[in-house]
């Protein structure tokens, strides 16, 4: 199980090595036309939008360039936009929400998610939604009209993580929860639905705290 580490983690180098031998062996006209990304010949490489940033993935060595980025990539999500060129599609969202636990053998990542991705959310609503709002803004969310403060983030090209949050008072404590557009699961494995959530979580946190006042 690979668990989001925000540090270099010597343990995702099996991971990274296996994806970028899958992505050299693969077609990049195979995974234009599944993704819908672009992929420019002249220059060897697919572009993925994260957090409305450009980064570029180049073929066949599978290399990241996030010099055009504000958000530094990390070998986590390096994985990730591997898998995602390997695995993804561009169908839309389907509009159907889901927990990680009720994701395809969702339930072993469910308790520890909760901890990292969900938990510390609870706090900075209580102490300070503005921040977290700005924070969500900075990151190129999408606000909608489901709870106290609702909004979807684009961590990838139509893979929306939608963020639900409850402020409490003096009677009801606040509430947060983070879910999936159904449409993730045959994009993604559940394996990395979770790191993408964690660390999707872990960057508005770190924006949050530097807003708050």
């Amino acid at each position: 199980m690979l668990i989001y580490n925000e540090g270099e983690d010597e343990s995702y180098k099996p991971a990274l090595q296996r994806a970028k031998k899958e992505f050299a062996n693969s077609e990049p006209e195979e995974i234009a036309e599944r993704t819908g990304l672009e992929y420019e010949k002249n220059k060897q490489r697919f572009i993925i939008n994260s957090f409305d940033q450009p980064y570029s993935v180049y073929y066949p060595g599978g290399d990241i360039d996030d010099s055009q980025a504000e958000i530094p990539v990390n070998r986590g999500m390096e994985i990730i936009f591997l898998h995602y060129l390997l695995n993804g599609n561009d169908c839309p969202p389907s509009g159907k929400l889901m927990t990680m636990k009720e994701l395809p053998d969702g339930a072993p990542y469910a308790g520890p998610f909760h901890r990292q991705a969900i938990k510390p959310l609870k706090e900075i609503m209580g102490e300070d939604p503005s921040a977290l709002k700005k924070a969500a803004v900075e990151l190129g969310a999408e606000f909608m009209d489901r709870a106290d403060l609702s909004f979807e983030l684009f961590p990838l090209p139509r893979v929306p993580i939608i963020y639900l949050l409850w402020q409490g008072d003096e009677e009801v404590t606040g509430g947060a929860n983070l879910v999936f557009d159904s449409s993730i699961i045959i994009k993604l494995h559940t394996e990395d639905i979770a790191v993408i959530g964690e660390y999707t979580t872990s960057l508005l946190l770190k924006k949050a705290e530097g807003n708050m006042v």
